[in-house]
């Protein structure tokens, strides 16, 4: 997230960061389809480090939305 707020900022981005945590909500919908779903194994980040991804981001001046 370092490398990728100050790319950003070497950019001159201005806008907001929008930050989306990854989730399982699809993997029903593999099931179901008889799919296998390729990233049940990843972890969903805790409220925590999507917190601190976001101070992150907030520290170099951008302004961050977490969730869309």
């Amino acid at each position: 997230m370092i490398s990728m707020a100050g790319y950003l900022r070497e950019t001159g981005w201005s806008g907001r960061v929008n930050l989306l945590p990854y989730h399982h909500i699809a993997i029903h919908k593999y099931e179901k389809l008889g799919m296998d779903y390729g990233m049940k194994n990843i972890r969903p980040p805790s409220a925590a480090e999507v917190e601190q991804a976001a101070k992150i981001f907030r520290e170099r001046g951008f302004v961050v939305s977490i969730g869309g």
